[in-house]
């Protein structure tokens, strides 16, 4: 059809993409970066000092490479809507009695500045920990978001078998694969850093 695009069930080719957005993104992703706002809103509160502003700002960076994580997987989500709704479009000016498809629609997340504290005193709550837990959660997150995002890559693989921007839409995959991989290193040192920050004083 048109530029040779084989879908085995353009249905479920949908649905599919449509999980991504819905429940990858929109979901765990989104849960993940509340709690790291949560967790940026809770230190900025509770633990002052030029010490404060390492921590932190390690946790800005954590939050920061999520979204790019985010929009990269988002312009997956909306591209794979897009060929549905081309290959639709193709069977219905053929006489295939069958709804239109949409685009999906996503608007990119904005990323954080830099936390600066330059007080050379250091002060630091034990409320702090609420940091701590909500870390180790997402260390939990972010193993069912890779998991979800290697399922979904290979869902849409064996249902998409060829066409215009299929190799673009495997490297884009295997690239956000790879870059959750070193978030998951990442999250487990900045996890690290806030029990050694808190390890250090006595409540």
């Amino acid at each position: 059809m048109g530029d040779e695009t084989k879908l085995l069930n353009l249905g479920q080719f949908y649905i599919d993409s449509k999980y991504i957005l819905d429940s990858i993104i929109n979901s765990l992703g989104t849960n993940m970066l509340d709690k790291l706002s949560e967790s940026l809103n809770n230190m900025a509160d509770n633990y002052h000092g030029k010490d404060s502003e390492i921590q932190i700002n390690t946790l800005i960076v954590l939050y920061n490479e999520l979204i790019d994580i985010e929009n990269d997987l988002a312009l997956i989500s909306v591209g794979l809507s897009k060929i549905a709704r081309n290959y639709r479009n193709v069977q219905l000016a053929f006489g295939v009695n069958k709804d239109k498809m949409l685009v999906f629609k996503y608007e990119n997340q904005g990323k954080l500045s830099d936390h600066i504290d330059k007080r050379d005193t250091i002060d630091i709550s034990g409320e702090v920990m609420v940091t701590y837990n909500n870390m180790t959660e997402i260390q939990k997150l972010i193993e069912l978001y890779d998991e979800e995002i290697k399922t979904y890559r290979l869902k849409i693989c064996e249902n998409w078998l060829m066409g215009k921007g299929h190799d673009k839409m495997e490297f884009l995959f295997d690239r956000i694969i790879g870059k959750v991989e070193k978030y998951k290193e990442k999250l487990i040192e900045g996890t690290n850093k806030v029990k050694i920050a808190i390890d250090n004083y006595n409540f």
